[in-house]
């Protein structure tokens, strides 16, 4: 195995002390002091270092004809401590892929499975300006994911779609598939709006939580912007974090008016909001990309709240709700199959009676 060394990481040497250090003023920093070893260990090391100074990668196996069992050990202990220190990095066809997901996720990148490539299939971005879907669609082709800007038909259908009343159990399942036949193939769903539809993010709720799709979400809220992505049954669902809200709200009434306002698909924005729609894209294609490399990523149910005046930001869990529409006890009756078999049971009464 051959290892290089981390592109935000500097070799600094005290005689035969050496320090691999990553960062400027909040560093984190390896020392390796190599002189109580053997002389020929001691060449070895100083060999492999130069070997890094110069941006070369160093393959281990190399040097284990020249050294003992005992300090060939040494040596494969230091070179495995410095790379689950990310201060190494493997040389492979992935290396800089996993460098771009290590800087992203921190030490996550663990969590991918080994040998797991980027999942090619499509991820469905919404947004309500021309100006995101644009810039999505460039910086989405600059990292290699598959991106697919809804048109506003498809907008319109998941707004007026109505999956989140259970009244009509016949009409709620034929909307259901209705959906759930237009939003299958997508791995993802990205959700980055100015102003967010919540009627719309409800329906997708429904469906998301139905097929177990990731769900995306970046919105301007007042004088912050959030983030958040949804990975349900495994996290919380909008439901859970929409009931939250209401929670803190004086007035429920007021609050289901304004979300239920049917919104068009694009709309123009201010120059003034530009900043921060291209804050907030940015923020959820990176989500995508981790979701497409690694079906993880680093704000799986928890929330990102950047207060703009000061950006000043927070991040918090976002818990499940036990009456949840979609993942709470209530949500797990089936009522529906309950009404049908009421009625059948009818029916075999009525036989009963003219027979």
């Amino acid at each position: 195995m051959k290892y290089q060394l981390n592109s935000n990481v500097r070799i600094v040497q005290f005689n035969e002390i050496f320090c691999f250090r990553k960062g400027i003023w909040d560093f984190n920093e390896a020392t390796l002091d190599i002189s109580q070893e053997s002389q020929i260990l001691k060449a070895v090391y100083c060999e492999m270092i130069s070997a890094l100074f110069k941006g070369q990668a160093i393959d281990i196996t190399a040097f284990e004809e020249r050294l003992d069992a005992e300090d060939f050990a040494k040596l494969f202990q230091v070179v495995e401590a410095l790379y689950y220190s990310d201060l190494l990095m493997k040389e492979d066809e992935q290396a800089i892929q996993e460098n771009i997901m290590q800087i992203l996720m921190g030490s996550s990148r663990f969590m991918a499975e080994a040998g797991q490539t980027m999942n090619t299939a499509p991820i469905l971005f919404i947004s309500d300006t021309d100006f995101v879907n644009d810039s999505a669609l460039k910086l989405a082709e600059a990292m290699g994911i598959n991106i697919e800007v809804a048109s506003d038909e498809l907008k319109l259908k998941l707004q007026t779609t109505d999956v989140s009343s259970r009244l009509d159990a016949l009409t709620h399942r034929q909307n259901m598939q209705l959906l759930t036949k237009e939003l299958q193939s997508y791995q993802a769903v990205v959700v980055c709006q100015e102003r967010l539809n919540v009627t719309m993010v409800r329906h997708l709720n429904e469906v998301s939580v139905s097929l177990k799709q990731q769900l995306i979400l970046g919105f301007v809220d007042g004088p912050f912007i959030h983030a958040c992505t949804l990975n349900p049954p495994h996290t919380a669902d909008f439901d859970s974090l929409e009931r939250r809200v209401l929670a803190r709200l004086q007035d429920h009434t007021l609050y289901q008016h304004f979300a239920n306002q049917l919104l068009p698909a694009t709309q123009p924005v201010s120059q003034a909001f530009l900043p921060l729609l291209n804050i907030l894209m940015n923020l959820v294609i990176s989500e995508a990309f981790l979701v497409a490399c690694t079906g993880n990523s680093k704000f799986e149910g928890r929330l990102l709240s950047i207060y703009l005046p000061t950006l000043e930001i927070q991040v918090q869990d976002i818990l499940k709700m036990s009456n949840s529409q979609t993942q709470g006890a209530l949500a797990k009756l089936r009522y529906e199959d309950q009404q049908i078999a009421t009625r059948e049971m009818v029916k075999d009464l009525l036989r009963e009676d003219r027979e």
